[in-house]
């Protein structure tokens, strides 16, 4: 896609040609009128246009090229999830950027436009300006424990240990 850029005299000016789906501005009429190139879109199409960019999934290829934001060598499990998914995937992909916690890595997607492979949970955090797709196929996963010390003998921990062990058991396959 393209973007246009207005003038000194606030005209916009027919954009030059960009990396393609980098940059899109939605312009008002008056101003297409006035020298952007302009597409009308009914509001029916915009709706179904929101729809299907929200359900778009991302393939690991899509990522090649773009400003690529991994887990530093501080988060380790993160790090080598993510380099085993892309080399699995069969992308070679040098990272730009690497970051030691999710809000680094949020500030860093929205101040370069970049992107980064985050744990799924981190979608209920993402500020308006950072847009989050899932992976198309089997997306990779860190398994997550409940670490503690056996010498523990916290009433509090032991209850939480009882109901995590509860909530769990559906889950969980014992053999005999």
């Amino acid at each position: 896609m393209t973007h246009a850029q207005p003038s000194s005299d606030g005209c916009v000016e027919p954009p030059e040609v960009i990396t393609a789906l980098k940059d899109l501005y939605i312009v008002s009429s008056a101003l297409a009128q006035r020298g952007a190139y302009a597409q009308n879109i009914l509001e029916a199409q915009w709706r179904t246009m929101a729809q299907r960019a929200q359900e778009a999934k991302i393939r690991p290829e899509d990522l090649v090229g773009e400003t690529f934001i991994i887990a530093s060598n501080k988060a380790r499990v993160l790090h080598d999830v993510i380099e085993r998914y892309l080399q699995q995937s069969g992308v070679d992909i040098t990272p730009d950027h690497g970051v030691d916690n999710l809000a680094m890595a949020m500030s860093l997607v929205a101040s370069t436009r970049g992107l980064a492979l985050m744990p799924e949970y981190a979608n209920n955090l993402l500020p308006w300006s950072v847009v989050s797709r899932p992976l198309e196929g089997d997306a990779p996963t860190v398994d997550l424990v409940i670490g503690y010390s056996r010498s523990n003998t916290s009433p509090v921990l032991k209850l939480f240990l009882s109901r995590a062990e509860e909530l769990s058991a559906p889950f969980t396959t014992r053999s005999s």
